[in-house]
């Protein structure tokens, strides 16, 4: 009976590093596709919109914990739900929006959503926040 308990725990540790690991090679090749698109000119928003996804569900993934508990059925919300909620829909709007909506002179505080490296963690890190904000504290 043991051995089945081990055997499980080897399998979804398993399955959460081959998930890892396909979400970071999803990430990568988007990465790729973005800076193409960008050379020729292309309309890019899909793929900001595709990468942030990607980012978000690794950040999902690395509650994995808190993810299966949820699945099972042990959800509660708490007060982190609704800054999380904001930060979702601020990471999902792509960078060529917010260039046009603030233009280049935009404020210091609008650069977090126009780097690609600090748009993804905060993409990872909205995720990681809307498990938190789903699952009982621990």
């Amino acid at each position: 009976m043991e051995c089945d308990f081990i055997y499980k725990k080897i399998a979804l540790h398993a399955a959460l590093i081959v998930g890892a690991l396909i979400l970071l090679y999803l990430m990568v090749d988007s990465y790729d596709d973005l800076k193409e698109a960008n050379n020729r000119n292309d309309n890019i928003r899909f793929l900001l919109t595709k990468m942030t996804l990607w980012g978000c569900l690794f950040g999902v993934l690395l509650e994995s914990k808190r993810v299966i508990a949820l699945i099972l059925g042990n959800i509660r919300l708490n007060w982190l739900l609704a800054p999380v909620i904001i930060l979702l829909v601020l990471v999902f709007i792509p960078r060529t929006y917010v260039l046009h909506w603030f233009g280049v002179n935009e404020p210091f505080y609008i650069w977090m959503f126009l780097v690609p490296d600090t748009h993804m963690a905060l993409s990872i890190l909205s995720g990681v926040l809307l498990v938190r904000s789903l699952s009982p504290n621990e």
